[in-house]
């Protein structure tokens, strides 16, 4: 098995996990919801030693570097960051009604990494200018905040439909967070989000000027 298979693997794995999410927010039904946890946990680990195993291949070729170099790389890792961050807010605040609205996303990054004609999952060799160990904390860290913000996306959206006239008589909002704590969590990621971004684009900027001689 190769780190493409276990990431296509891990594609389906994240689609459940939403699925059981949703059911789990519709029908009111605990089960769907522990299963959905299950699920992204086993998704995350399948997703990390895809990760792992990628990046032992590229040293196995010759290429030797951490695999988020690309766009398929990239979105890889985006579904990671998503549904860790996640999994700590879920343990922290025991509320899976979130992962209806957050794991989704984690599942539609990965399965356009790994279903879309115009990604490539191959392995190639980086450009002599992006051979830095800049790239691992450059990328580590804007990618942390992406997820912040992803997450505060999912949290807005709950907050829109809580305070909509539309959703006001439904059942289903009962299970929402208070208002307030749905505010205060979405300020809180956002927050989270823009000093990972800040690390992220002043990691960049020494990476640029060892790279080019210039910080932007």
């Amino acid at each position: 098995m190769n780190s493409s298979l276990t990431l296509s693997i891990t594609t389906f794995v994240y689609g459940i996990s939403a699925f059981l999410y949703l059911v789990a927010l519709v029908f009111k039904r605990q089960t769907p919801g522990i299963l959905a946890t299950w699920a992204a946990l086993l998704g995350l680990v399948g997703n990390t030693a895809g990760i792992i195993m990628r990046w032992v291949e590229s040293y196995q070729m010759g290429f030797g570097h951490a695999p988020l170099s690309n766009l398929y790389e990239s979105l890889v890792f985006f579904a990671w960051t998503i549904t860790g961050l996640y999994l700590v807010i879920e343990r922290r605040y025991g509320n899976r009604v979130i992962g209806a609205f957050v794991m989704p996303l984690a599942s539609l990054a990965i399965a356009y990494a790994s279903l879309s004609p115009n990604i490539s999952d191959r392995i190639q060799p980086l450009l002599p200018a992006l051979k830095s160990n800049w790239l691992i904390a450059h990328v580590f860290a804007c990618f942390i905040g992406y997820a912040a913000f992803a997450i505060a996306f999912g949290l807005s959206i709950m907050y829109l439909i809580r305070q909509s006239e539309l959703f006001s008589k439904s059942a289903i909002i009962d299970r929402f967070p208070k208002p307030q704590d749905l505010d205060g969590l979405t300020q809180q990621m956002i927050m989270f989000g823009f000093l990972f971004l800040s690390v992220g684009i002043i990691t960049g900027a020494v990476w640029a000027n060892s790279a080019w001689g210039r910080y932007w």
